[in-house]
């Protein structure tokens, strides 16, 4: 049986697998961000009820709070969406 190519991690807990996604993001989209650093335009939106973690990696990542501002959620199974107004 052949094993097909794949990628991945396995890590012990949410919080650092929040970090690693980060990580992974900023790289794909700033491949030199290793050497350089990343620029400033790089923002990621996460819901109000994302996991803290999101947050606490923010400012581990040096990319500070401003960069990921929190969007409202109507409700667990529509994050990131409104009620019906009409």
């Amino acid at each position: 049986m052949d094993t097909p190519p794949h990628d991945g991690l396995i890590v012990p807990g949410g919080s650092i697998a929040n970090l690693y996604s980060l990580l992974l993001a900023r790289d794909r989209a700033e491949p030199t961000a290793k050497n350089k650093g990343a620029g400033n335009d790089l923002v990621a939106f996460c819901s109000e009820q994302s996991h803290y973690s999101y947050r606490k990696n923010a400012m581990t990542v040096g990319r500070g709070l401003h960069s990921f501002p929190s969007s409202a959620v109507f409700d667990a199974k529509h994050p990131l969406t409104t009620p019906d107004t009409t």
